[in-house]
């Protein structure tokens, strides 16, 4: 069988969740069936719609260049140079299943192309991307939990959302693609290099708290207009998906709360490889000292972590020590904060991300892995290590979170943004080595990969399309 796999990013230049995730999909499938990645990456000195050829991992990666150089909101989902591409993507691989890991720089109407390709269409939702168009999170401009999608909701938040380059840069891309054209040579990393070190002399002073971004991108009644436009465009494109998969019966929840039939949503457990810990080794519970806590994630503000550096600079300086691991998000005025922040509290150290290679060792020198997520996450992979590797979390009372964590079974829940509720339930475990043992006790068991791949091929193997 030929599958194509499709994602807004992949590896290894992004390594987020759901690149992550494709990576692994991607590797296990490739035992039994031809695989292809197709993905997108901005590079300012290629046009938008260029095909770039890759491998990474042993893959064939066919990258589209997505350079957001579009005028107006309808080009962050109608972008008719990444749609072309895509079909002769199509033309090229012929693959008989297409299975979309997410449509973010994509153009809406990619289903609708493979299924006239004849391909057998499958979705796993990992966010809320259908429903939200602030990068699927339902966290509106002021940084707040969205109820979810609607004209009055929206419209302000669609109004404040960057949704493409600037003029500045969309000539500055014009004039790279120029000189690439004419002479071969990519001069954005120099540029990039330039731009990072212009930020980093004008770093503003940090204070602490969340950046906001509440200027005005287009006029209201133009954002209701976008609103309206992408919600009828999406809701039709989902009519060319065969299947839609989640692992989350939250999300499932909330795509029939959206108008979603439920008959056409599976859930399908997410599973684990667990090659990177099978030599792992345990953690080992002392008797004192102080409480190992770690985050493990992006440095974003809808991550969390400013919460639990909230939460933390009220205890004793001596009864834990904080490890915080991970890439720096795109929001550089929060990351100075979060520096600023860190440089305070003598028991929080900052690290590089984890390797994957290590991340069992990770795991193991931690007695509670802490998961502070202000928005709904679907189903958190950093869990689901964490369990593999016999610790325990405490995660946001929140969505997929929730969904893995219950009271006293894998770890506990903290309030989603209230640093005094996770100072609380911390403090409360400082003495407590005996409930962490429970904890450690309780641990669910992770369903392996393999199982989750199995239960994706058998829907990749049907004919008749599902919930018609």
């Amino acid at each position: 069988m030929r599958v194509l796999l499709v994602s807004h990013r992949f590896p290894p230049r992004h390594s987020a969740g759901v690149e992550n995730y494709t990576l692994q999909l991607a590797q296990s499938l490739r035992r039994r069936h031809a695989v292809t990645v197709a993905t997108t990456e901005k590079v300012p000195s290629r046009p938008t719609g260029a095909l770039v050829r890759r491998r990474h991992a042993g893959l064939e990666v066919l990258e589209v260049i997505q350079n957001l150089d579009h005028d107006e909101h309808a080009g962050t989902f109608a972008d008719p140079r990444t749609l072309a591409t895509f079909r002769a993507i199509l033309g090229e691989v012929k693959p008989d299943v297409v299975h979309f890991q997410h449509w973010m720089y994509w153009h809406i109407e990619v289903a609708r192309a493979a299924r006239e390709a004849g391909c057998r269409t499958l979705m796993t939702l990992h966010d809320f991307w259908l429903q939200c168009g602030r990068m699927g999170q339902r966290i509106d401009h002021r940084g707040e939990l969205c109820e979810g999608p609607s004209a009055e909701r929206c419209t302000p938040c669609l109004a404040r959302t960057p949704f493409a380059q600037n003029a500045r840069a969309r000539a500055w891309i014009e004039r790279l693609v120029s000189i690439r054209k004419f002479t071969g040579i990519p001069l954005e990393v120099p540029l990039r290099q330039l731009e990072a070190l212009r930020q980093r002399r004008s770093a503003p002073n940090a204070s602490g708290g969340t950046s906001r971004e509440t200027a005005l991108q287009m006029p209201e009644a133009t954002a209701r207009a976008a609103f309206e436009q992408r919600e009828i465009a999406f809701r039709a494109a989902l009519e060319h998906v065969d299947v839609l998969l989640t692992p989350s019966r939250n999300l499932c929840a909330e795509l029939v709360r959206w108008g979603v039939e439920e008959a056409r949503i599976r859930h399908v457990p997410q599973g684990l490889d667990e090659a990177p810990f099978r030599d792992r080794p345990r953690p080992s519970p002392r008797t004192d000292g102080p409480l190992r806590l770690g985050f493990l994630g992006t440095l974003a503000p809808h991550k969390g972590a400013h919460v639990l550096l909230e939460a933390v600079e009220g205890l004793p300086a001596d009864s834990y020590e904080l490890h915080i691991y991970g890439p720096s998000g795109s929001d550089r005025a929060y990351m100075e904060q979060l520096r600023a922040h860190i440089a305070r509290l003598p028991a929080v150290h900052l690290h590089e991300p984890v390797p994957r290679a290590e991340l069992a060792k990770t795991f193991a020198a931690l007695d509670l892995v802490c998961v502070p997520s202000l928005w709904f996450e679907c189903c958190p992979l950093v869990i689901q290590e964490a369990f593999l590797c016999g610790t325990p979390c405490l995660v946001s009372d929140l969505g997929g979170m929730a969904e893995l964590v219950r009271p006293g079974v894998g770890g506990l829940r903290a309030r989603p943004g209230d640093p005094g509720d996770w100072r609380r339930v911390l403090a409360g475990l400082l003495g407590d080595r005996a409930g962490l043992a429970q904890l450690r006790a309780s641990l669910p068991a992770v369903p392996s990969f393999e199982q989750h791949v199995e239960a994706l091929e058998s829907l990749y193997a049907h004919d008749a399309p599902q919930g018609r």
